[in-house]
């Protein structure tokens, strides 16, 4: 799968946006290491969903887009919106209410 996405991008990246190359080759650490943690991420969930119930996998990893919010907050400097405080609280309550009753 991995390396069926990257000769995707590849390929992509070749016919519509060949000067992306440039930018890649002159910020190559930054881009192996994304590129790194973006596959020990995939196989963390692949991993995860094998020995757990997708589902409850799935759900908890929804608390995700509450840890990126706190990194745009804490390392950005971006504010949150009061939209953005509402998601986060309603993704928190449904992990848990799913966390409780599923066990």
């Amino acid at each position: 799968m991995f390396a069926l996405q990257s000769v995707f991008c590849l390929l992509w990246i070749a016919i519509k946006e060949r000067n992306q190359f440039k930018l890649i080759a002159q910020n190559i650490l930054p881009a192996v290491f994304i590129g790194f943690t973006s596959v020990a991420g995939s196989v963390g969930w692949f991993t995860a969903m094998s020995l757990q119930n997708a589902a409850i996998v799935k759900t908890l990893g929804q608390t995700e887009f509450m840890l990126t919010l706190l990194i745009t907050y804490l390392y950005f400097g971006e504010r949150i919106s009061g939209r953005e405080y509402a998601g986060m609280a309603l993704v928190g309550a449904s992990v848990l209410l799913l966390l409780t009753t599923s066990v």
